[in-house]
């Protein structure tokens, strides 16, 4: 039984027909999204592929829109909008082909980067909780603690004047 679904898993493997497993939990948006295409990418350069395949095959298991319109620019030879990670991605792939300069320590820079800047936000997020968390804990969580720890108190007395 196992030797059979082993068979037929190397079968489906070979034959192309598996699914895609995706790399991890993708955050589709912003720098998270960036991020994770900039790593796949890295992995499929360090692996062999020409840029182009790379990020073909990042964007692929990634998805979302940046994906998309990244794998589309790719395609058509297009650059996107300046100062964009997404246009940095892409120029560091055109000027490594003009000047023959290895691409894997650039893309690697720009993961680096990328990595700071999604801890940042991160950081920017965590440093916001403690006031998010104020009102529900003013609000919700202290009178109830009040109520618990005062309420038999003064139901006590109340009881004890009333006889």
């Amino acid at each position: 039984m196992v030797v059979t679904l082993a068979l037929v898993m190397a079968a489906a493997i070979a034959v192309g027909r598996w699914p895609r497993v995706p790399v991890r939990e993708t955050r589709h948006e912003g720098v998270g999204a960036m991020l994770d295409i900039a790593e796949v990418t890295g992995l499929g350069l360090s692996a062999g592929l020409t840029f182009r395949l790379a990020v073909a095959d990042a964007c692929g298991v990634v998805g979302g829109d940046q994906a998309r319109e990244i794998a589309t620019a790719i395609r058509r030879g297009e650059s996107l909008g300046e100062g964009t990670v997404e246009h940095r991605l892409l120029e560091l792939g055109r000027n490594a082909a003009d000047s023959g300069a290895p691409l894997l320590p650039a893309i690697d820079g720009l993961i680096d980067e990328l990595r700071g800047d999604l801890r940042q936000r991160q950081l920017e997020q965590i440093r916001k909780l403690p006031v998010k968390l104020l009102f529900p804990l003013a609000l919700l969580i202290l009178p109830g603690f009040l109520l618990l720890t005062v309420g038999p108190v003064v139901a006590g007395s109340i009881q004890r004047l009333q006889l």
